[in-house]
Protein backbone atom coordinates (compact mmCIF):
# COMPACT_ATOMS: atom_id res chain seq x y z
CA UNK A 1 0.00 0.00 0.00
CA UNK A 2 0.91 3.66 -0.55
CA UNK A 3 -0.19 6.42 1.87
CA UNK A 4 0.78 9.59 0.76
CA UNK A 5 0.18 12.85 3.76
CA UNK A 6 -0.20 16.15 2.78
CA UNK A 7 0.88 18.34 5.26
CA UNK A 8 2.65 21.90 5.95
CA UNK A 9 5.11 20.08 8.40
CA UNK A 10 8.46 22.15 8.26
CA UNK A 11 7.07 24.70 6.55
CA UNK A 12 8.55 27.43 8.07
CA UNK A 13 11.72 25.59 8.15
CA UNK A 14 11.61 24.93 4.23
CA UNK A 15 11.18 28.07 3.55
CA UNK A 16 13.77 29.11 5.48
CA UNK A 17 16.00 26.45 4.28
CA UNK A 18 14.85 27.69 0.58
CA UNK A 19 15.70 31.68 1.69
CA UNK A 20 19.02 31.07 2.74
CA UNK A 21 19.61 28.98 -0.37
CA UNK A 22 18.75 31.67 -2.09
CA UNK A 23 20.84 34.60 -0.57
CA UNK A 24 23.96 32.45 -1.55
CA UNK A 25 23.44 32.74 -5.04
CA UNK A 26 21.68 29.78 -5.72
CA UNK A 27 18.33 29.69 -7.28
CA UNK A 28 15.72 27.75 -6.03
CA UNK A 29 15.36 24.63 -8.29
CA UNK A 30 19.02 24.08 -7.44
CA UNK A 31 18.15 22.58 -4.05
CA UNK A 32 17.94 18.90 -3.88
CA UNK A 33 16.13 16.27 -1.69
CA UNK A 34 19.58 15.96 0.49
CA UNK A 35 18.98 19.85 1.32
CA UNK A 36 15.93 19.18 2.62
CA UNK A 37 15.76 15.71 4.25
CA UNK A 38 17.39 16.35 7.77
CA UNK A 39 15.00 19.27 7.55
CA UNK A 40 11.77 17.25 6.82
CA UNK A 41 12.33 14.38 8.91
CA UNK A 42 13.01 16.43 11.79
CA UNK A 43 10.06 18.14 11.52
CA UNK A 44 7.90 15.61 10.56
CA UNK A 45 8.31 13.50 14.00
CA UNK A 46 8.89 17.05 16.78
CA UNK A 47 6.83 19.36 14.85
CA UNK A 48 3.41 20.19 16.89
CA UNK A 49 0.41 18.63 15.28
CA UNK A 50 0.87 16.65 12.20
CA UNK A 51 2.60 13.76 12.21
CA UNK A 52 3.97 14.30 16.33
CA UNK A 53 5.09 11.39 17.45
CA UNK A 54 3.41 9.17 14.98
CA UNK A 55 3.80 5.54 15.29
CA UNK A 56 4.38 5.74 11.09
CA UNK A 57 7.15 8.07 11.87
CA UNK A 58 8.55 6.03 14.89
CA UNK A 59 8.64 3.09 13.22
CA UNK A 60 10.26 4.30 10.04
CA UNK A 61 7.46 3.86 7.95
CA UNK A 62 7.86 6.55 6.16
CA UNK A 63 10.27 6.07 2.83
CA UNK A 64 10.34 9.66 1.98
CA UNK A 65 9.02 13.47 2.44
CA UNK A 66 9.18 15.72 -0.39
CA UNK A 67 8.86 19.10 0.65
CA UNK A 68 6.71 21.59 -1.61
CA UNK A 69 9.12 24.74 -2.06
CA UNK A 70 7.83 28.34 -1.61
CA UNK A 71 7.41 30.06 -5.06
CA UNK A 72 9.00 32.39 -6.45
CA UNK A 73 6.84 35.47 -8.23
CA UNK A 74 8.39 33.77 -12.15
CA UNK A 75 6.60 31.05 -11.01
CA UNK A 76 3.62 32.78 -9.71
CA UNK A 77 3.15 34.24 -12.94
CA UNK A 78 2.98 30.75 -14.54
CA UNK A 79 0.52 30.04 -12.82
CA UNK A 80 -1.29 33.20 -14.28
CA UNK A 81 -0.74 33.16 -17.69
CA UNK A 82 -1.85 28.87 -17.82
CA UNK A 83 -5.40 30.15 -15.61
CA UNK A 84 -5.72 32.93 -18.73
CA UNK A 85 -4.67 30.27 -21.50
CA UNK A 86 -7.15 27.38 -19.75
CA UNK A 87 -9.75 30.15 -19.57
CA UNK A 88 -9.23 31.02 -23.13
CA UNK A 89 -9.23 27.78 -24.67
CA UNK A 90 -12.32 26.90 -22.29
CA UNK A 91 -13.97 29.56 -23.61
CA UNK A 92 -12.87 28.70 -27.52
CA UNK A 93 -14.58 25.05 -26.99
CA UNK A 94 -17.49 27.03 -26.11
CA UNK A 95 -18.14 29.19 -29.16
CA UNK A 96 -16.58 26.19 -31.60
CA UNK A 97 -19.59 24.19 -29.99
CA UNK A 98 -22.15 26.84 -29.93
CA UNK A 99 -24.81 27.96 -32.03
CA UNK A 100 -24.12 30.94 -34.26
CA UNK A 101 -26.65 33.05 -32.71
CA UNK A 102 -24.95 31.82 -28.92
CA UNK A 103 -21.72 32.57 -30.43
CA UNK A 104 -21.75 36.34 -29.47
CA UNK A 105 -22.84 35.82 -25.96
CA UNK A 106 -19.75 33.27 -25.09
CA UNK A 107 -17.05 35.49 -23.66
CA UNK A 108 -13.54 35.45 -24.85
CA UNK A 109 -10.87 36.34 -22.13
CA UNK A 110 -8.45 39.20 -23.28
CA UNK A 111 -5.04 40.15 -21.35
CA UNK A 112 -1.68 40.96 -21.97
CA UNK A 113 1.90 40.51 -19.90
CA UNK A 114 1.10 43.49 -17.75
CA UNK A 115 -1.84 42.23 -16.65
CA UNK A 116 -0.43 39.39 -15.72
CA UNK A 117 2.30 41.60 -14.01
CA UNK A 118 0.00 43.40 -11.99
CA UNK A 119 -1.78 40.83 -11.04
CA UNK A 120 1.26 38.79 -9.84
CA UNK A 121 2.00 42.21 -7.53
CA UNK A 122 -1.22 42.51 -5.67
CA UNK A 123 -0.38 38.40 -4.20
CA UNK A 124 1.83 38.62 -0.90
CA UNK A 125 5.15 37.71 -0.40
CA UNK A 126 7.83 37.11 2.35
CA UNK A 127 9.90 37.56 4.08
CA UNK A 128 8.58 41.40 4.09
CA UNK A 129 12.04 43.00 3.34
CA UNK A 130 12.85 41.06 0.33
CA UNK A 131 9.73 39.69 -1.34
CA UNK A 132 10.91 36.63 -2.65
CA UNK A 133 8.33 33.83 -2.25
CA UNK A 134 4.85 33.93 -2.72
CA UNK A 135 2.64 33.34 0.69
CA UNK A 136 0.35 31.99 -0.67
CA UNK A 137 2.15 29.85 -3.58
CA UNK A 138 -0.80 29.72 -6.88
CA UNK A 139 -3.91 29.41 -4.57
CA UNK A 140 -5.35 32.79 -5.10
CA UNK A 141 -4.46 32.96 -9.18
CA UNK A 142 -8.32 32.17 -10.21
CA UNK A 143 -10.02 34.04 -7.68
CA UNK A 144 -7.49 37.11 -8.82
CA UNK A 145 -8.16 36.35 -12.36
CA UNK A 146 -12.07 36.32 -11.88
CA UNK A 147 -11.57 39.67 -10.37
CA UNK A 148 -9.70 41.01 -12.63
CA UNK A 149 -12.36 39.86 -15.41
CA UNK A 150 -15.09 41.71 -13.41
CA UNK A 151 -13.54 44.96 -13.25
CA UNK A 152 -11.95 45.15 -16.43
CA UNK A 153 -13.97 43.54 -18.58
CA UNK A 154 -17.29 43.92 -16.83
CA UNK A 155 -17.88 40.19 -17.23
CA UNK A 156 -19.29 37.94 -14.54
CA UNK A 157 -18.37 34.32 -14.01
Amino acid sequence: SIFIFLSNTGGNDISSTTFKHWKSGKKRESLTFLDLDHVLSTNAYNELGGLQNADVIDKSLVDVFVPFLPLEKTHVKKCISREFERRKTEALDKIEKAQETEKSNIFLPKWNEEDVQSLADKLTYMPPDSKIFSKTGCKKVSQLIDHFLEDQQGFQW
